[in-house]
């Protein structure tokens, strides 16, 4: 490994982490190559999730219980009535109660984090299979460490993240499910590096030399970077390789990777954060409340005392048969003591009890509660922190994600717009609104017939530009379609139907379509993928005539920006507008031509980018820039994402409970308001208003004239106020000078989960996530 060495420096260094410096924190991991000097430590596999240990229970269990200010009082009481003389009531009168409510809620504590101890030793002692001294071996989840080659199959959890070298199919694709990671159930698409995607046995894997360099561990989900070295040569590796732990393997018979993270390393725990000391909002409640008695309680005492103090120094003189009966600052604290547990009964210690009962017996009925139990999965409801039940029916706001969470993320092609004419017929319902009528017959007659260069471009971009993969039914031979996006899926399915057939593909090498039957190869020369940030997607392909294009396709807001004319973007404007008002998603297909001089140039850059681990994505999306411009615009698309059953009914009770839901989506205005008004969030009724603004000047008269028009309406019955503001209005709406006003004058609200942060760090009502 010298010369690989060389070419990295001290990032290879043998020294402990701890000792290098900041600029070299990457962690190297070598292939069938044991660490037997033990320089280089890693995370055991082994997780805890439990809030307590054995030695730390105590300790910290009395800590979190004397922090309720009413255990702190009781136990101060209990104190007190322990000195001989001075307390007028028994010495365990408060001790004995005190200690049955903290055996109590020990009992109930260690019930809890004994539950969650046997969750993690069934997770911990899950089963997989390790490559050990050239053989399949099975081993326990904990057994597994940094370095090793392990073996995961069809429909079973990954037990650590791992860079995936190979997998039973062809090419090295697999499918994996992130339910737990996301929430989101839909496939996803991860393939192995061509060279090591055919190393499947046992005595190949074992001969494999060389070094994965990656980043150190994180807890971002959404990128991964790294290179693998083979042979002296470099391999770029990023998130289409790793598979992370949690994820389920389907469709796969097999996987086989690199343990890249362990345990608390892995992103998974990363974004797992250690069981909090919660408090309820009726915790917090009871402790005012309990202050409010403690000034009474004072009061009293203080009261009683005094007069105890006046009555002594008139009376006491006289009465010789009361002992201490004489003026001093003992004889005042002694009173006041007695005075202070004598009254101390204000405090109701039996509040405690009853607290701790009412929460242990929720948590059993929400846990045999028939209505919520889902007889699909065979899953019914669990309460694991049964100190949270009152907070379920305290909650004000509901933050909902859209796709996935109100939609079933079942995408329907409805239509299209190519070059100024639209492909379907939009109809007005009387409503303000469209509905969208599919007739896509001219279409495809017009893409059968080979005329139409835009048409054809448009069905290209859609059968090339994505990450979809196509692969044969092993029963009946029949191509099928598997997508990590349920838009790209439904696009490549509206393009088959239109006659451009994916074929076959490598991710990273060539698109094999077939149109009409005539084979077409587009080589992949470069992959820009869609991110949150960008909000499109584009590759640089050699096209079967030779010419390097480019391919792209994303919201109309970046694709207009970078249009070479604004030729069509007033026709196609108004056809996506009415697609919108049909409920429906738009994006918009351009398309660029590049020289090969200027490809040449730029491929180099490309390359670099691609193999810096440290600024990849910066150097990608700056390569990006350069390729993505002086576009010709060729249309757009509609596709349709029907509510699951029984959204609408739902979202009604909650209004109707008084919660005010704000729906996060980054569908275009129109579409947004148009599932408003589908899953009843608006209502006919309702007066809607849009909050729009480019500048913090514009948002700030907008609020203002938000508050305006509330106090106007405030007045009229039966006029409910619902608000829509789009992304770059809310980033001002949330800027210091502007946020309370608008946190007063909002009611519905979308675009992201700034929003969530926005309302939950600048108000006390509670609030409620709900992703996918």
């Amino acid at each position: 490994y010298t010369p690989l060495q060389n070419q990295l420096g001290p990032q290879l260094s043998q020294e402990h982490p701890s000792q290098q410096s900041a600029a070299y924190k990457e962690r190297v991991i070598h292939l069938n190559r044991a660490d037997a000097e033990g320089r280089v430590q890693f995370r055991s596999n082994s997780i805890s999730t439990t809030k307590y240990t054995v030695v730390t229970f105590w300790p910290k269990f009395l800590f979190e219980q004397f922090r309720k200010a009413p255990n702190a009082f009781f136990f101060l009481i209990a104190l007190l009535q322990q000195i001989p003389g001075i307390s007028p009531t028994g010495r365990f009168t408060t001790a004995v109660p005190l200690s049955i409510i903290m055996l109590l809620t020990a009992i109930k504590e260690v019930v809890e984090d004994w539950n969650r101890m046997r969750t993690d030793r069934r997770v911990n002692n899950s089963r997989t299979r390790l490559l050990r001294h050239g053989t399949w071996q099975a081993a326990k989840w904990k057994q597994v460490q940094v370095g090793d080659l392990l073996m995961v199959e069809n429909n079973c959890l990954l037990p650590a993240d791992i860079l995936l070298l190979s997998s039973s199919e062809p090419k090295g694709i697999c499918y994996i499910e992130t339910a737990n990671l996301d929430g989101e159930t839909n496939l996803k698409v991860r393939q192995s590096l061509p060279a090591t995607s055919e190393h499947k046995q046992p005595s190949q894997l074992h001969s494999l030399q060389g070094q994965l360099v990656c980043e150190p561990p994180d807890d971002d989900t959404t990128k991964f970077k790294g290179s693998l070295y083979l042979d002296q040569v470099r391999y770029p590796v990023s998130l289409n390789q790793l598979l992370m732990r949690g994820t389920c393997l389907r469709k796969t018979s097999y996987v086989i990777g690199l343990v890249v993270y362990t345990g608390a390393d892995t992103k998974v725990m990363k974004n797992s954060k250690p069981v909090p000391l919660k408090r309820s909002r009726v915790e917090r409640e009871s402790n005012r409340y309990f202050l409010l008695l403690l000034l009474i309680l004072a009061f009293f005492t203080l009261f009683t005392t005094v007069a105890n103090m006046i009555w002594t120094s008139r009376v006491g003189p006289f009465a010789w048969y009361i002992t201490n009966n004489e003026i001093s600052v003992g004889h005042f604290g002694a009173v006041l003591i007695t005075c202070f547990i004598m009254f101390h009964t204000i405090v109701p210690i039996s509040l405690q009890v009853t607290l701790e009962f009412m929460r242990i017996f929720q948590a059993y009925f929400i846990q045999c509660d028939l209505d919520m139990y889902d007889p699909i999965a065979d899953i019914a409801a669990e309460a694991r922190t049964s100190s949270l039940n009152e907070e379920l029916g305290q909650v004000n706001f509901i933050f909902s994600d859209k796709t996935g969470t109100l939609t079933q993320n079942s995408m329907v092609f409805q239509g299209a717009t190519v070059a100024g004419r639209m492909y379907g017929d939009a109809v007005s319902n009387g409503a303000g609104a469209y509905e969208f009528v599919s007739g896509v017959n001219s279409m495809r007659s017009e893409a059968a017939q080979g005329q139409n260069k835009d048409l054809d471009d448009f069905l290209s971009i859609l059968t090339v530009c994505h990450t979809v993969i196509p692969e044969r039914d092993s029963h009946d031979n029949l191509l099928e379609y598997s997508a990590s996006s349920p838009d790209e899926s439904a696009l490549v399915y509206a393009a088959k139907d239109m006659g451009y057939e994916l074929f076959e593909r490598s991710l990273d090498t060539f698109v094999i379509v077939k149109v009409n039957g005539e084979m077409r190869r587009f080589e992949v020369l470069a992959t820009f993928e869609f991110t949150s940030d960008r909000k499109r997607m584009s590759m640089v392909v050699r096209c079967p005539n030779g010419a390097i294009r480019v391919f792209c396709k994303g919201a109309d807001s970046v694709i207009f920006s970078r249009l070479q004319s604004p030729h069509l973007v007033s026709e196609t404007t108004n056809h996506m507008s009415k697609f919108a008002m049909a409920g429906l998603r738009t994006l918009c297909i351009a398309v660029g031509d590049m020289p090969q001089s200027e490809w040449s140039r730029l491929h180099t850059e490309y390359e670099n980018a691609r193999n810096d681990i440290e600024r990849r994505e910066a150097k990608l999306a700056l390569v990006a820039e350069k390729l993505e411009k002086n576009l010709r615009l060729l249309g757009a698309t509609a596709i349709e994402d029907r509510l699951q059953v029984g959204v609408p009914a739902t979202i009604n009770d909650l209004l109707l409970a008084g919660i005010r839901i704000w729906v996060l989506t980054g569908d275009k205005l129109e579409t947004a308001v148009n599932i408003g008004y589908s899953c009843r969030l608006l209502q006919p009724e309702m007066e809607v208003r849009t909050l729009t603004g480019s500048s913090l000047s514009q948002v700030r008269s907008a609020v203002a004239e938000l508050s305006h028009w509330l106090c106007g309406i405030a007045s009229v019955k039966g006029k409910e106020p619902a608000l829509v503001i789009e992304g770059e209005s809310l980033s001002w709406a949330s800027h210091q000078s502007v946020r309370n006003e608008f946190i007063d004058v909002s009611s519905c609200c979308w675009v992201s989960v700034e929003l969530f942060k926005l309302l939950r760090y600048t108000t006390t009502p509670f609030c409620h996530n709900l992703p996918d």
